[in-house]
C-alpha cells in the first residue's frame, strides 16, 4: 500500500485514541455510577475493547512507518497505551475475581468482535547487546560440533564392537534359558498418505484429546456442584429455582445477543474478503504477519532500514555543522537565561541562590525554588533556629519524641478511619437494598497516556499539516537542527556551568559590599536544598569466561536448547462466547483459546520488564509447551529448560543442585531475555 494511505491511517487513529482518551477522562472527571456489577464490567470492558483495536492499528502503523524520526514517538505512545490497557485489566480483575475477563458483552456495545481485539503483536522487545548474542552464537557453533565428535565417536565404538557368543545355560529343571533382548514396535507411518492429511489426523487427535480432557474437567466440576447444592439442601439454605417465565425469557435475550454477536462476525469477514479480493488489506482483524509479509514483498522494511541509515549520517552531519557554526551563539543565550534568573531573584528578594549540584539544567527544568516561597521558607527556619538556641538538647529530643508520636498516632487514626468504612461498605454491598453500586476507577496511566500524545501534537501537527513527502516517509530536516541544538547546548553546558558560577561568586562579593555599606546583615540561605528522586542502582553482569564456561556446559547439559519459532496463533482451543451469561449467573465457565491468548500476550509483555514467575496447569496436549516457546519466540529470548526426570541418581543432591540453579540465574541474567521452562515441578515436592 502506498504511503499516503498509512500517514492517512496513522493521522485517523491518533485521532481516535485522542477522542477514547477524552472519553475515559471524562467518565473519570464525572464518576460514572453503575448500579449492578454486571454493567460495572461491561463499561469497563467496552473501554478496553476500544483500547486494544486502537492498539492493533497503532501496531500495524508502526510496522509500516517510513518516517524514521516518528518512530520514537509512536514507541512511546503505544507503551503508555500498553499500560492503560493493562490498568483495565486490572480493574476488571478485582470485579470479577478472575484473571481471564470475559468481554463479549462490552465488545458488542461498541461494535466489535473477540477477533479485533486479539492481541497478538509485541511492539517494544528488550535485544541482547550484539557482543552478548555474537558470543552466545558462538558458543553454540562450538558445542554443536562437540556433540557431532561424540557421536561420531559412538557411531564408530558401536561398529568396531566384537560380538561376544552367547553361552547357553541349563538352569535346574533342564530348560534352555535364551538370552533375548526385548522388542518394541515402533508405530508405522504410511508414507502413502498426504501430508496434509497426515496434519489433519493430528490435529484430530489434539482436539480428541483436549475434549476428552474438557468433558472429565466438567464432569469432576458438577460433581462438585451437585454436592455444595446437596450440602445447601440438607441445611436449608438452598434458594428456590426461578421461575419458567424468567428462564425462558433469559434464553431468548442470550439467543438475541448470539444472534447479534454471529452477524456482526459474518459481516466483518465478508468487509475482509472484499477488501482482499480489491487489494487493499485494511480489514480490522488481527492479520499482522500477513502484513508484515506484504511490507517485506514491497521492501518496505528494507526501505526502512535503508532511511535509517540516510537520517544517521544526516543527523551527524547536522549536528558537527551546528556544533561548528552555533557553539558561540548557543553558549551566550543560555549565559543570558542564567542572568536573568539572577536578576529575578534580585528585584524579588535581593538575594542570590546558589546554582544547583545538578548544573544550569535544574534551572532550565524548574528544579529550584521561586524567590518569594524561598524567602518565606527561609524567615521560618531562621525563626526556629532562634528559639531551638534558647533550648536544652534534651528539651529538643523530647520535641522530636513528641512529633513522631503525633504523627503516629494520626496515621492511626486515618488507618482506623478507613477500615471502619471499608466495613461498612462492605455491610452495604452485602444488602441488596442499600448496595451503593460500582463508580468508573480512576486511573493512574492515563494522564501519561494523554501527555504523551499532546507532546507528539506539540511536536508533529505543523508538519502533518503540510503533508510533505519528507513527513511521510525519510526524514524532516527541520527536526534535525532542533534536535541537534539541543544537543549542542547539553554538551557545552559544563563550560556555561563553570562560566556562571564564577559569575555568581563576584555578584555575591558586591552584594556583601553593598550590604555592609548599608550596614545591614546579608540574608543567609538555612533551608535545605531540594531532594532529588533516587534513581535504582542497575546491577549488570558482564560476560566473562567463567559465564561463557557455564553457558558451555548448560549446552552439553541440554538445559539451554534451540527450539522452533511459535506464534500465538498456533495455541489451538475453543472460543468460549457463552462465557459472560455463565458468570453472570454465577455458574463456573471453562476459559480456553480468547481468553488464553489475551492473558498470555500479558505475560509475553512481563518477560521484558522482568522476573515473573507462573504456573501452567493441564493435561497432556493442552498447549502447555506451545505456550512456553511461544513466550520465549515472541521476545527472542533464550530457552531453559530444566527437568527433574533428566536429574537422577548421585546428581540428586543439594549441593549440585544449588550449583545448577546458579549457573542458570547467573547466565540468564547475562543473556536477557530469558525464559527458565522447569518440567514437571510437582516431582520437586514429592515426599520419599
Amino acid at each position: 500500500m502506498s504511503k499516503n494511505f498509512y500517514f492517512e491511517k496513522w493521522k485517523h487513529t491518533i485521532r481516535d485514541l485522542k477522542k477514547l482518551v477524552d472519553y475515559d477522562v471524562h467518565l473519570q472527571v464525572v464518576k460514572a455510577h453503575d448500579a449492578t456489577l454486571f454493567e460495572a464490567v461491561r463499561r469497563l470492558s467496552g473501554v478496553l475493547g476500544e483500547y486494544m483495536v486502537v492498539y492493533n492499528h497503532l501496531i500495524e502503523c508502526c510496522h509500516q512507518n517510513l518516517q524514521v524520526q516518528k518512530t520514537a514517538f509512536i514507541d512511546n505512545i503505544i507503551k503508555a497505551l500498553v499500560s492503560r490497557i493493562f490498568e483495565l485489566k486490572a480493574e476488571l480483575e478485582k470485579l470479577e475475581g478472575s484473571r481471564f475477563q470475559f468481554i463479549g458483552h462490552g465488545l458488542i456495545a461498541v461494535h466489535h468482535t473477540v477477533f479485533d481485539i486479539d492481541l497478538t503483536a509485541i511492539p517494544l522487545q528488550v535485544g541482547r547487546p550484539e557482543h552478548i548474542q555474537e558470543e552466545f552464537d558462538k558458543i553454540l557453533a562450538r558445542v554443536k560440533e562437540m556433540k557431532e565428535v561424540v557421536e561420531e565417536v559412538e557411531e564408530e565404538e558401536e561398529k568396531e564392537e566384537i560380538e561376544q557368543p552367547r553361552v547357553q545355560f541349563l538352569d535346574l529343571w533342564g530348560f534352555e534359558v535364551k538370552d533375548e533382548e526385548p522388542v518394541f514396535k515402533a508405530k508405522e507411518v504410511d508414507l502413502n498418505i498426504p501430508e496434509e492429511v497426515r496434519k489433519t489426523r493430528e490435529y484430530l487427535a489434539l482436539i480428541l484429546a483436549h475434549e476428552k480432557s474438557r468433558q472429565v474437567i466438567k464432569m469432576v466440576k458438577k460433581n462438585q456442584i451437585r454436592r455444595e447444592m446437596w450440602v445447601k439442601e440438607l441445611t436449608g439454605t438452598l434458594q428456590p429455582p426461578a421461575r419458567y417465565e424468567i428462564r425462558e425469557r433469559s434464553s431468548q435475550l442470550i439467543c438475541k445477543v448470539f444472534r447479534e454477536y454471529f452477524k456482526l462476525k459474518r459481516q466483518r469477514i465478508k468487509d475482509c474478503k472484499r477488501d482482499q479480493l480489491l487489494g487493499i488489506n485494511i480489514c480490522d482483524s488481527p492479520t499482522l504477519d500477513l502484513q508484515r509479509a506484504n511490507a517485506d514483498k514491497v521492501n518496505r522494511s528494507k526501505l526502512r532500514g535503508i532511511y535509517e541509515k540516510e537520517w544517521i549520517k544526516h543527523r551527524d552531519k547536522i549536528r558537527e555543522e551546528v556544533f561548528k557554526s552555533k557553539q558561540a551563539k548557543i553558549c551566550d543565550e543560555l549565559r543570558d537565561q542564567i542572568r536573568e534568573w539572577f536578576l529575578q531573584w534580585f528585584d524579588a528578594v535581593r538575594f542570590f541562590y546558589d546554582i544547583p549540584k545538578e548544573g544550569p539544567v535544574a534551572i532550565f527544568n524548574g528544579n529550584v525554588p521561586d524567590p518569594e516561597d524561598w524567602y518565606e521558607q527561609n524567615e521560618a527556619q531562621m525563626m526556629k533556629n532562634a528559639a531551638n538556641k534558647k533550648k536544652s538538647p534534651q528539651d529538643l529530643k523530647f520535641e522530636k519524641l513528641e512529633a513522631k508520636k503525633q504523627e503516629k498516632m494520626l496515621k492511626q487514626k486515618e488507618l482506623m478511619k478507613n477500615k471502619s468504612e471499608a466495613l461498612l461498605l462492605k455491610k452495604m454491598m452485602k444488602n441488596p437494598t442499600m448496595h451503593p453500586g460500582y463508580k468508573f476507577p480512576v486511573s493512574k496511566t492515563v494522564q501519561n497516556l494523554k501527555d504523551v500524545i499532546d507532546y507528539y501534537h506539540q511536536s508533529w501537527d505543523i508538519y502533518d499539516i503540510w503533508g510533505t513527502n519528507d513527513v511521510k516517509e525519510k526524514y524532516v530536516h527541520e527536526v534535525d537542527v532542533i534536535n541537534a541544538i539541543m544537543e549542542v547546548s547539553h554538551q557545552v553546558m559544563p563550560k556555561v556551568d563553570q562560566d556562571m558560577r564564577h559569575e555568581l561568586k563576584k555578584l555575591k562579593q558586591a552584594l556583601s559590599e553593598d550590604y555592609k555599606n548599608l550596614e545591614k546583615e546579608i540574608p543567609k540561605d538555612v533551608t535545605k536544598p531540594m531532594k532529588k528522586e533516587k534513581q535504582k542502582k542497575i546491577i549488570r553482569v558482564e560476560l566473562n569466561d567463567n559465564i561463557r564456561k557455564m553457558i558451555e556446559e548448560l549446552a552439553l547439559q541440554d538445559i539451554i536448547v534451540e527450539y522452533p519459532r511459535v506464534k500465538l496463533k498456533d495455541f489451538l482451543g475453543d472460543p468460549n462466547f457463552g462465557g459472560e451469561d455463565l458468570r453472570r449467573l454465577i455458574v463456573p465457565t471453562f476459559p480456553f483459546n480468547y481468553e488464553i491468548r489475551a492473558f498470555w500476550w500479558e505475560r509475553c509483555r512481563d518477560v521484558s520488564h522482568g522476573f515473573n514467575r507462573i504456573l501452567l496447569v493441564g493435561p497432556r496436549t493442552s498447549g502447555k509447551t506451545i505456550l512456553v516457546k511461544t513466550l520465549a519466540s515472541m521476545n527472542k529470548a533464550v530457552l531453559f529448560d530444566l527437568d527433574p526426570d533428566k536429574i537422577q541418581g548421585d546428581l540428586q543432591t543439594a549441593p549440585f543442585l544449588k550449583r545448577l540453579m546458579k549457573m542458570v540465574v547467573t547466565c540468564a541474567k547475562v543473556l536477557q531475555p530469558c525464559v527458565i521452562h522447569v518440567k514437571h515441578v510437582q516431582k520437586l515436592f514429592y515426599i520419599k
